[in-house]
């Protein structure tokens, strides 16, 4: 009897001490968009663009509002497009949001029944991609010389990024009445044998130039352990009427 009830007790225990992450929590209601280091969204298969500030801020107040009810993967079985968000976080994780018919998958495990968040993302992925399809083409900024640009253009940083290893490249930027970041985007780059440790990918910062003068953008190649930087690299961006 009493082996009985000791079973009972830590069956409780166990159900109220541990409950499912899954059907019927809200997987996102902590999530801020200081957490997060960049998102991506792409059409699979298809193309891939960076979200600014403001579009991830709306990205993250979507998500906190997401309730995972119950689980429902039959989209394994399903063939055709989807559109992925793709969020690096601040610790080194990602986490995949991927929209496919009327399924949310949240890294791999499907939701139904979720019609207006649904929604909401799609009518987001599709303002992005529309923003990114009429930009004009960015310019690639190399170090050293200077930049000449245009006021109104928006230009780009491209640096490699070795995801397996605890660095990450950030910005400083010596002007932000001159210059504002815009998007960062994860490129896949040449790594084709995705082993640890082989590196590969290629890191891209975008920016727009608004107005004119001249400005520095500092990239530390920083231990994300302790913010020390490994590698400095500085561009010079003079910018014209």
């Amino acid at each position: 009897m009493t082996r009985l009830v000791l079973i009972a007790f830590i069956s409780l225990f166990v159900f109220f001490a541990c409950p499912s992450k899954k059907a019927g929590s809200m997987p996102y209601n902590d999530l801020s968009a200081e957490k997060v280091v960049s998102v991506t969204v792409q059409l699979l298969p298809g193309k891939k663009t960076g979200l600014s500030d403001d579009e991830i801020m709306e990205l993250v107040g979507i998500l906190k509002t997401f309730e995972a009810k119950k689980p429902d993967n039959s989209h394994n079985d399903m063939g055709g497009q989807c559109t992925q968000f793709t969020l690096e976080m601040a610790g080194g994780s990602y986490e995949t949001v991927t929209l496919f018919g009327r399924f949310i998958i949240l890294n791999g495990d499907g939701y139904k029944d979720s019609d207006e968040i649904l929604s909401k993302l799609n009518k987001l992925a599709g303002a992005i991609f529309s923003r990114a399809n009429s930009s004009t083409e960015s310019i690639v900024l190399y170090p050293r010389n200077p930049n000449v640009l245009r006021v109104g253009s928006e230009f780009c940083i491209e640096l490699d990024e070795n995801q397996s290893i605890p660095y990450r490249w950030e910005y400083a930027i010596s002007n932000d009445i001159l210059v504002k970041p815009s998007h960062v985007v994860l490129d896949p780059g040449t790594n084709i044998s995705q082993m640890p440790g082989s590196g590969g990918e290629i890191r891209v910062f975008y920016f727009d130039a608004l107005g004119a003068g001249e400005c520095q953008i500092e990239m530390a190649y920083k231990d994300i352990r302790d913010g020390m930087a490994d590698e400095v690299v500085i561009y010079v961006v003079v910018i014209e009427d």
